[in-house]
């Protein structure tokens, strides 16, 4: 896990301005789909926690059907927070920032939703659950998102062929991702076992109605659940 804090530090520094033009391409598109299948799972909130919050995709995304609501985005790349200021700036949207690793970064009071997309493969369940979890609460959701390897073998096959294109294409065109495009992102997908783990994590974290959903021929997922009634909280 340790080496895996290494690899999203060698990842990103020094992409935040390419980064929604590369997602966005690289994923044909459906990164707009997987992440607004994210943001359905909420259906009602006033205070709202975005874990790896990027550029802030989802924090706009969830402040168009909640533009009452406060969100907190925390993100461990400094340019990406600077984008993600920029952005919610621009559109009026409640927001404040908060430079860290999400499994450490300082929190303050509780919340009524917990989302990240692409942030679930980096980081410990557990570990992150045990930090988040007394911030949500009850009856809250949290829901996550991230890359997965498609459990189909002819689905993997061309998974397999049309990664292998985009790491070429990535590297040539995009040098400042040459870290993603070197096979590391691929490699990483591989080797995590997220979408298998966190279901029981949650439980072990006093979540319930816990869910989850491939999306795309399984090339992604979600999982969400909701807080216990009976678990405690940070007020």
């Amino acid at each position: 896990m340790e080496n895996r804090r290494d690899i999203v530090r060698s990842f990103f520094p020094g992409t935040a301005r390419s980064y929604d033009f590369v997602v966005r391409c690289f994923t044909l598109g459906l990164d707009v789909w997987w992440k607004r299948g994210l943001c359905r799972r909420v259906v009602r909130a006033e205070r709202i926690l975005d874990l790896a919050c990027g550029t802030g995709i989802v924090t706009q995304g969830l402040a168009r059907r909640f533009p009452q609501a406060e969100f907190v985005g925390v993100d461990v790349t400094a340019d990406y927070l600077e984008i993600y200021r920029e952005r919610i700036a621009a559109r009026g949207v409640r927001a404040s920032a908060i430079l860290g690793d999400a499994e450490e970064a300082p929190l303050d009071g509780v919340f009524d939703a917990v989302v990240s997309s692409y942030l679930p493969k980096y980081v410990d369940p557990d570990r992150l659950l045990a930090h988040v979890a007394p911030h949500v609460n009850p009856g809250g959701v949290l829901v996550v998102h991230d890359f997965t390897l498609p459990p189909c073998r002819l689905v993997r096959t061309m998974w397999n062929a049309y990664t292998r294109a985009m790491n070429l294409i990535g590297r040539r065109f995009f040098p400042e991702w040459k870290a993603v495009f070197d096979g590391g992102l691929t490699r990483l997908i591989r080797q995590t076992d997220w979408f298998e783990t966190w279901p029981a994590a949650l439980d072990r974290h006093g979540f319930h109605d816990v869910q989850r959903t491939y999306l795309t021929l399984g090339c992604s997922g979600l999982v969400w659940a909701t807080r216990r009634a009976e678990a405690g909280s940070k007020e």
